[in-house]
């Protein structure tokens, strides 16, 4: 019987490991921006 396995326990998330996600979540979007920024200066789109 499988009814004694909690679906919704969750390993506890550190206020660490949040600051780190937002961390990497900032770095990935600054990059992002770089690299949309570099694709639009060797690619430019002006034409609809």
């Amino acid at each position: 019987k499988l009814q004694s396995f909690d679906i919704n326990a969750k390993p506890p998330v550190t206020h660490a490991q949040i600051e780190k996600l937002q961390k990497e979540i900032d770095n990935s979007r600054c990059e992002y921006e770089i690299l949309k920024q570099k694709i639009a200066h060797w690619m430019p789109c002006d034409e609809p």
